[in-house]
């Protein structure tokens, strides 16, 4: 698991023999999603619920939407939707940025759950 990534409440990360389950630097995975002996890079956002199979790669930047199930690779800043999971469109530059400050949030706020931090990362909801 590489620097900055976070994985939320109820996720399964899963590896196979011979086929580990690697996340990159400022990967953030989403409530109840499942990560199966697949490689993620860099800075994507998996949604809540989404599933990647065995042997599946996702790209740096990409997003895989909220219950998409992907069974085959996906390309470098890719939005993928569905099941199964399709490309839809392509994510901006911007996307990709947020999506790196989203996962340092996170990691603000567990530096503050263990007592070595203070800032939570995250405003309230007003």
């Amino acid at each position: 698991m590489g620097a900055y990534s976070n994985v939320q409440d109820g996720a399964v990360i899963h590896g196979d023999p011979g086929q580990p389950t690697v996340l990159a630097d400022y990967v953030t995975v989403g409530h109840r999603a499942v990560i199966h002996s697949a490689h993620i890079e860099r800075g994507c956002l998996i949604g809540i619920g989404a599933i990647v199979l065995n042997g599946v790669r996702i790209g740096a930047g990409s997003t895989i939407g909220a219950g998409a199930v992907v069974t085959k690779d996906v390309p470098p800043q890719s939005l993928v939707l569905g099941i199964p999971g399709k490309v839809v469109r392509a994510v901006t530059e911007t996307d990709v940025a947020e999506q790196i400050a989203h996962a340092q949030k996170y990691h603000q706020l567990a530096l503050a759950h263990a007592g070595r931090g203070t800032t939570l990362g995250f405003e309230a909801h007003p």
